[in-house]
């Protein structure tokens, strides 16, 4: 990467002197059937009118928060932020417009640990909410004000180092952090990604992912900013009332890249009786797969289910990446690869390789424009050997400084330094495969066992029989009925589902397969697990809210919440 002072917008004036009149992003809604589109370049003018407005309004290097829905709105106003010389926050919106909701809890809580001089909202009604009992310092300000504001364009030059934005993680293992990404990080992803996906003139991307969130901020919106691609994008709540939506707009606009989590692509394989056939699929061209252990199941499960429709196998796209190093760390497509060792001749570049019978997808290569190692989590720090699984280790210049209010301050040149993930994982043949996430082992008769391992498992037996998602946890002895490590399977399934048959033979299969006793499986509607903003199942808050529901007594469990427990 050159070191000459740049940033993403940068690129957009490259692509609005180029192309202005190309679409760079439309946004659709299911409720209205309105779109709202914007060109390269009517985004640039709009752009350069917000950002000229906040920068007469707040000083280079301030923190702003965005609590914008998935809209055009909110990519106008965070490039705005980054024109003005701003830190943009981004946040979402507040579900339910409610003053007391799970949501509003998480908003205000990044708000007060980002400590912004003002937060920007969409929806008024999101200031109202926000304005009670917040505790917020920040002024809250209406989008209205500097999008209708008259004003001169201001660009403030910045240095690589300096920071774009910050990312609040999406807390699927612990409380959000606020990662802190530079305009170099951002630039550096943004390169990579392109490289590996393949993305030229004639790409198209699709997308649903909350834009607050990394996958959908830094994969769709401003990755198609930093390749002048043209981008279409519905809102996630959309997705997730009806899935196929996303397959349909795929196929309207012929788009060549879009994913998400692997829940998503089995979201739609459960929804798949509505689906149109005539829509055509053939064109997508990258369906990338990451943001949670890969499991191969849900991959063939969609792409057998959507073959017909002109999706291929060989489009998947499995890949892996955090918050820590912008978002993008690997990747690769599916292609046919023998590798001896394992027992089976597999598919894969990104291949699925069979360890005493468990499948386990790769992630893509050890080495790009990211270094990947597998470092021993004994303390010694040596790297290990092909098949041994330890903690996946991050070296790149898209790897972060690090959090926010770590008295981070930019520096001249940039300093890469190795990026400890927490995530579990091994190398073989050059390629990467991750296990899951090390606070996440569940250690049963002094054996660690992979949650992930088992989950797959389950899916691949239940998946097509009414079984939509599974999260396993450990019980540790302390909260343990028994005295002694055991384990809990969390199951959201359809109505129609036997539960008490289905516990009996989940039961079997774990006991037979794994060789571990389950003490209780519990069973829920769909979409009540705990998830992230991406819809990442948030396994510790998942234990947190099964054991504040038992009551533990003569050694007896009881105590069932929401959820139907089958003991």
């Amino acid at each position: 990467m050159c070191s000459e002072v740049v940033t993403i917008l940068d690129n957009l004036d490259t692509h609005a002197d180029r192309v202005p009149e190309k679409d760079a992003f439309t946004f659709q809604t299911n409720v209205s059937g309105r779109v709202t589109r914007l060109t390269f370049e009517s985004l640039r003018h709009a752009v350069s009118h917000i950002g000229g407005a906040l920068s007469e309004t707040f000083p280079a290097g301030a923190r702003i928060g965005l609590v914008y829905a998935a809209s055009i709105e909110f990519i106008v106003a965070f490039l705005g932020c980054i024109q003005a010389g701003l830190v943009p926050v981004p946040v979402g919106n507040i579900k339910g417009k409610r003053s007391v909701s799970p949501s509003i809890d998480r908003v205000r809580a990044v708000l007060r640990a980002a400590r912004p001089v003002a937060v920007l909202c969409l929806d008024e009604r999101d200031m109202e909410l926000l304005g009670e009992h917040s505790g917020l310092a920040a002024q809250l300000i209406s989008h209205t004000k500097f999008a209708s504001a008259a004003s001169a364009a201001c660009i403030v030059r910045r240095r690589y180092t300096d920071l774009a934005f910050i990312q609040f993680t999406s807390g699927s293992t612990s409380e959000p952090k606020g990662v802190l990404v530079t305009h170099g990080n951002l630039l550096e992803n943004e390169e990579a990604i392109l490289q590996a996906f393949g993305h030229d003139e004639t790409s198209v991307v699709v997308g649903w992912l909350p834009m607050h969130h990394d996958m959908g901020l830094v994969g769709n919106v401003l990755q198609s900013v930093y390749a002048g691609l043209s981008c279409h994008l519905m809102s996630p709540e959309d997705f997730v009332q009806r899935p196929t939506k996303w397959l349909e707009l795929i196929s309207e606009v012929r788009g060549t890249t879009s994913g998400g989590p692997s829940f998503a692509y089995e979201h739609c394989v459960a929804r798949a009786d509505g689906v149109p056939r005539s829509l055509d699929l053939a064109t997508w061209r990258v369906a990338f797969n990451g943001a949670e252990p890969i499991n191969p199941t849900v991959i063939e499960r969609f792409s057998k289910r959507f073959s017909r429709l002109g999706f291929r196998r060989e489009s998947v796209f499995p890949c892996y990446g955090l918050a820590e190093a912008t978002l993008f760390v690997t990747g690769s497509h599916i292609i046919d690869v023998d590798v001896p060792r394992f027992s089976r001749k597999t598919s894969s570049s990104a291949f699925a390789a069979d360890i005493d019978g468990k499948v386990i997808t790769s992630c893509g290569p050890l080495a790009g424009r990211n270094q990947v190692t597998i470092l021993s989590i004994d303390g010694s720090g040596r790297s290990l050997q092909d098949g041994e699984v330890g903690e996946i280790v991050v070296t790149g210049l898209s790897v972060s400084p690090g959090y926010l209010h770590e008295n981070y301050n930019a520096r001249k040149e940039e300093v890469v330094k190795p990026l400890r993930t927490g995530d579990l994982g091994f190398a073989f043949d050059g390629q990467l495969y991750v296990v899951g996430r090390m606070k996440d082992v569940i250690i049963i008769r002094g054996e660690n066992h992979y949650p992930s391992d088992i989950e797959f498992e389950i899916m691949r037996s239940f998946g097509e029989h009414g079984v939509h998602a599974v999260c396993v946890f450990g019980v540790n002895p302390l909260d343990s009925p028994t005295g002694a490590e055991e384990m809990v399977v969390s199951i959201e399934a359809a109505s129609s589902v036997n539960k008490e048959d289905a516990a009996v033979h989940i039961r079997r299969l774990v006991l037979g397969r794994f060789g571990i006793r389950v003490l209780e499986v519990t069973f829920h509607r769909r979409f009540e697990l705990n998830r992230t903003t991406s819809g990442k199942i948030q396994r510790q808050l998942v234990r947190d809210s099964h054991l504040a529901k038992l009551q533990i007594a003569a050694g007896d469990v009881s105590g069932r919440g929401e959820g139907t427990s089958a003991r």
